[in-house]
C-alpha cells in the first residue's frame, strides 16, 4: 500500500494523476522512500489546506517535471485506505487512514509532455495493456483499469502490513453533467431517444404514459424524457456531491 508520511491524528490526502496520451500512460519508478523501487503515476501528498487539483499539478511539476493544465484533470475516484502496521513483536501497532484521490489529465494530441527524471522518480511512458502490476502497490490492479475505461469509483482498502485484508470499490453513478459530454453541444435533445430512454432505465425514472418498447414514441416523449431526468438530477444533486466529494472537505 501507498504509506505517505503526514500529520498523525488528521486523516490526510494523496493525490496521484493518471496522465495517458491515447494507449500510453506515464510511470515513475521511486528512487527512494517508503515506495523506492516501486512504480506509480504521480503520487504526492496534499497539504493541509491545499485544493486536490492544484497539488496535481504541483506534485506533476516536482516528481516528474512536467506541466499540466488544471482545467483538464478530472477527478475518477477516491479510494480511503485504512492501515495497520504490525509492531516489531508482530503486535497491532498503529493505524493510518487516508483518502486518495485518482485524478487522469487525458494529453490532448496537441500537447507534447516529456517526463523528466528528478531526485525523486524515473517516470517513463507506458504502453496501457503493460502496465506493469507486480511491481506497483497491491490495490492498483483493483482500480486502475475502471479508471483508465472512464469509470468513476468509491472504495475502500483495509491492509495488514501490505496485505489487502479486505477491499470494497464500487461505481458511481453517472449524472447528467457526464452525459452531456455525449452530446452535441451540451444538448441533451440532441441525444438519440434510445440512449435517453437507457439513461432513465438505469436511474429509474419511470415517464408517465411512455411504453419503453414503442417503436416510434408519440411526439414530444423526448421532451418528457428530458424534463424527468433533469428533475432527478436536480434532486440528488447534493446527495451525490456528498457521497464523492464529502471526504475531501
Amino acid at each position: 500500500n501507498k504509506k505517505m508520511a503526514g500529520t498523525t491524528g488528521i486523516r490526510n490526502i494523496v493525490s496521484q494523476v493518471l496522465v495517458m496520451h491515447g494507449n500510453r500512460i506515464i510511470l515513475g519508478r521511486w528512487k527512494s522512500g517508503e515506495l523506492a523501487g516501486r512504480k506509480t503515476a504521480l503520487l504526492g501528498l496534499v497539504d493541509r489546506g491545499e485544493d486536490p487539483i492544484e497539488a496535481s499539478c504541483r506534485i506533476a511539476k516536482e516528481i516528474a517535471n512536467i506541466d499540466l493544465d488544471p482545467s483538464k484533470l478530472v477527478r475518477k475516484a477516491i479510494l480511503t485506505m485504512d492501515s495497520t502496521y504490525p509492531d516489531q513483536e508482530g503486535k497491532e501497532g498503529f493505524e493510518e487512514i487516508y483518502d486518495e484521490h485518482e485524478l487522469v489529465y487525458d494529453a490532448g494530441p496537441e500537447e507534447t509532455i516529456q517526463p523528466e527524471e528528478t531526485e525523486s522518480m524515473e517516470p517513463r511512458w507506458v504502453d496501457i495493456d503493460r502496465i506493469p502490476y507486480a511491481e506497483m502497490p497491491r490495490d492498483d490492479e483493483f482500480w486502475y483499469p475502471a479508471v483508465i475505461e472512464g469509470k468513476s469509483l468509491r472504495g475502500i482498502f483495509s491492509f495488514e502490513g501490505e496485505k489487502i485484508v479486505h477491499k470494497h470499490i464500487w461505481e458511481v453513478p453517472r449524472i447528467l453533467d457526464d452525459i452531456y459530454e455525449d452530446a452535441a453541444d451540451g444538448d441533451l435533445a440532441k441525444l438519440k431517444i434510445e440512449d435517453l430512454k437507457y439513461l432513465a432505465e438505469c436511474i429509474g425514472v419511470k415517464i408517465p404514459g411512455v411504453s419503453w418498447k414503442k417503436v416510434a414514441p408519440p411526439r414530444g416523449v423526448k421532451a418528457n424524457i428530458i424534463r424527468a431526468l433533469q428533475d432527478w438530477d436536480a434532486k440528488h444533486q447534493r446527495w451525490r456531491d456528498q457521497w464523492f466529494y464529502g471526504v475531501s472537505k
